[in-house]
C-alpha cells in the first residue's frame, strides 16, 4: 500500500513539474507559434557572419573580429602589468608572469622574451 502512495505522489509531481515546463516553453515561442498553426512558415535559419562581434554589457568590452594573436611578453612589462614572476614547467622560458585582475582570478602567461 505504501508502494502504491508513493507512485501515485511520484507521478503527480511529474504531471506538475512537466506541465510548468511545457507552459514555459509556450511563453518562449514567437507570436503565434504557440500551440496554433497560423500558416506563417518559418524562413531558414542563418549562421551569423564571422565579423559579428560579442554582445557588449554594462562593464564589457566589444572585441574585435577576427582571432586572438599572442605578443612577446617580457620581466618589465609582467611588473609594469602588477604581475609576479614565478619557475615554470611549462612555458618554454622557464618564466612566468602571474597577475590578478579586478576580479581576484589569477592569470598565468608565459614570458616569451628573455
Amino acid at each position: 500500500m505504501r508502494l502504491n502512495t508513493l507512485a501515485a505522489v511520484c507521478l503527480a509531481g511529474t504531471l506538475a513539474v512537466s506541465g510548468s515546463v511545457f507552459a514555459q516553453a509556450d511563453r518562449t515561442k514567437p507570436a503565434g507559434a504557440a500551440g496554433t498553426t497560423s500558416g506563417t512558415t518559418l524562413g531558414p535559419t542563418v549562421a551569423p557572419s564571422a565579423t559579428t562581434t560579442a554582445p557588449t554589457g554594462p562593464g564589457r568590452p566589444s572585441r574585435a573580429p577576427g582571432g586572438l594573436t599572442a605578443l612577446p611578453l617580457t620581466d618589465a612589462e609582467c611588473k609594469g602589468l602588477g604581475g609576479k614572476l614565478a619557475p615554470s614547467d611549462t612555458c618554454a622560458t622557464g618564466r612566468d608572469c602571474i597577475r590578478a585582475d579586478q576580479d581576484g582570478v589569477l592569470h598565468h602567461s608565459c614570458i616569451t622574451v628573455k
